[in-house]
């Protein structure tokens, strides 16, 4: 009866259907919330590992391979029924559920009764639902196992609010459907090989992610799709990998309500599927933004109509600023897709605004970890030395590649005052420069 009035008084008050269709959804979720409690209080855990090596949980596998495992199956059954949001936090809290805390990492291999085995599966549930798990790191590629468990499609690393670090092994190429509602995960180290990344870190807490390999082999072509780094309202700024094709789709960065710069290394072709990359934070509202663009050629912009209207975000572009290498800027101006934008600026206009805000040094460079490079500074300058030829990037703070090249015996490399970020394909150190001077290469 009081219900009736109450939805009555919705429906004068003007508030509409959607309103007291909200109301009856919610109170339908509370239902469940309570009908799922009820079960998982008296449902029988299920055993699903062989064997337990160091604190972790395997099941074997094919051959000589073993799958990392929880040690007991989820409470998780009637999860089709349930608001997708409600379920994860119900799971997350069922203490029962929590199997890995603190930092664990993943070994090449594990023994058993004598023998050794490789660590080759990751389970799809593996890894979800931790409180208390803080970081996660592989040593060695994995894939995701095939199973005919019923919650198989769930990412294996799936609602861990405490989960900080995350680092990935070289010598994966692709990850797909890895990683979702993390929202605590603000540091992941890629795989240097990777080229294919679909469906994965959605809803993380990082405010930047880097996809170039600094200074690694550049792939023919990188595909980023699938609601990639979507809903992550932390985000602010994406650089995306040099190579010959890059390949987006448009719900990457998807929701990402902060998004305010992406940068482009240098591509011969972008192909965007469906609407352009730069448009929505939340389906309804543009990003406006600075968009970097370090091809001195203006890269081949392929729109490809996915079900909308390929022409549909000139006017998104019209509220973004284009940055552009100095003596690059008339080509872009006429370029197709390029000239679209509202502003088109000389890079070292950029890099000028990058840099006004770091005004102190850091550290110095003896703090270097690397026996073949060292670095000094001679009144300002810096200079790069090389033991045996290696690649080089300086990067500033807000993750700009700013000089690259193979130091042969000695590079000078003129930059404003501040501090940057000077790596090789095996180190990484801060490094403050506190006078500009002129540039020489040896």
């Amino acid at each position: 009866m009081i219900l009736n009035i109450l939805l009555a008084l919705i429906s004068i008050l003007g508030l509409g259907e959607n309103a007291v269709a909200q109301q009856s959804q919610t109170s339908l979720k509370d239902d469940t919330t309570t009908q799922y409690k009820e079960y998982y209080s008296t449902s029988k855990r299920e055993k699903i590992y062989d064997f337990e090596y160091d604190g972790l949980y395997y099941e074997f596998a094919d051959g000589d391979n073993v799958t990392l495992v929880r040690e007991y199956t989820l409470y998780l059954d009637i999860l089709a029924e349930m608001w997708i949001e409600r379920i994860y936090q119900e799971a997350y809290d069922i203490e029962l559920n929590k199997c890995y805390t603190g930092d664990i990492i993943v070994p090449d291999s594990v023994e058993y009764e004598g023998k050794r085995f490789k660590v080759a599966y990751l389970n799809p549930y593996a890894l979800s639902f931790n409180k208390g798990l803080k970081s996660i790191t592989f040593t060695s590629p994995f894939q995701i196992k095939e199973t005919n468990d019923k919650y198989g499609t769930l990412f294996p690393i799936l609602y861990n609010q405490d989960l900080i670090s995350l680092s990935y092994p070289d010598g994966m190429s692709e990850i797909y459907g890895q990683v979702f509602s993390c929202r605590s995960l603000t540091d992941i180290r890629l795989p240097n090989e990777l080229v294919y990344l679909r469906k994965s870190f959605r809803d993380i807490g990082v405010s930047e992610i880097n996809l170039d390999k600094q200074g690694s082999s550049i792939p023919s072509k990188y595909t980023l799709c699938d609601f990639s780094f979507g809903q992550c309202e932390n985000l602010t700024r994406a650089i995306m990998p040099q190579c010959d094709t890059l390949y987006l789709d448009s719900f990457n960065f998807w929701a990402c309500t902060n998004m305010k710069q992406i940068i482009f290394r240098p591509c011969s072709t972008i192909e965007m599927i469906g609407m352009d990359v730069l448009v929505y934070p939340i389906l309804d509202e543009p990003i406006s933004m600075k968009v970097v663009s370090e091809a001195v050629t203006p890269p081949n912009i392929i729109l490809t109509d996915a079900g909308v209207k390929v022409g549909f975000n000139t006017e998104y572009r019209k509220m973004a600023i284009l940055y552009v290498p100095d003596e690059a800027m008339e080509a872009y101006r006429e370029a197709y897709y390029w000239r679209d934008f509202g502003e088109i600026r000389p890079m070292s206009e950029y890099l000028k605004e990058e840099n006004a805000a770091i005004d102190r040094p850091v550290c110095e460079a003896a703090e270097m970890e690397d026996p073949q490079i060292s670095l000094r500074s001679d009144r300002g300058e810096l200079h790069i030395t090389a033991s045996t030829p290696a690649e080089v990037t300086v990067w500033s703070l807000q993750g700009l590649p700013l000089w690259r090249g193979t130091v042969m015996n000695e590079a000078a490399v003129t930059l404003p005052a501040g501090v940057y970020i000077v790596t090789t394909p095996t180190s990484s150190r801060k490094y403050s420069l506190k006078f500009k001077h002129s540039l020489s290469m040896r």
